[in-house]
């Protein structure tokens, strides 16, 4: 009794070509991908002065928060009196 795979080896020519084409291609790509370089420094700096900024607002948002409830409490002092 003869064993055989069910499932001959594939050794056409275009498999070949395939596998290679792929390799070459990887090994072109993965060189670019390596040299690029990302740079975050300038938006960095935008980030700390939009932060920044918006610390700012909300301390002016806090201030008027603190007198808008003064004078909350004023109006409900004077609609008591009224």
């Amino acid at each position: 009794m003869k064993l055989r795979t069910t499932t001959p080896a594939s050794n056409s020519l275009r498999t070949r070509f395939v596998l290679v084409t792929a390799a070459i291609i990887f090994a072109i790509a993965t060189p670019i991908q390596i040299s690029q370089t990302v740079s975050a420094d300038k938006y960095d700096d935008q980030i700390a002065a939009l932060q920044q900024a918006v610390s700012s607002y909300q301390a002016q948002a806090d201030i008027l928060n603190a007198q808008a409830a003064t004078l909350q409490t004023a109006l409900a002092q004077l609609a008591n009196d009224k």
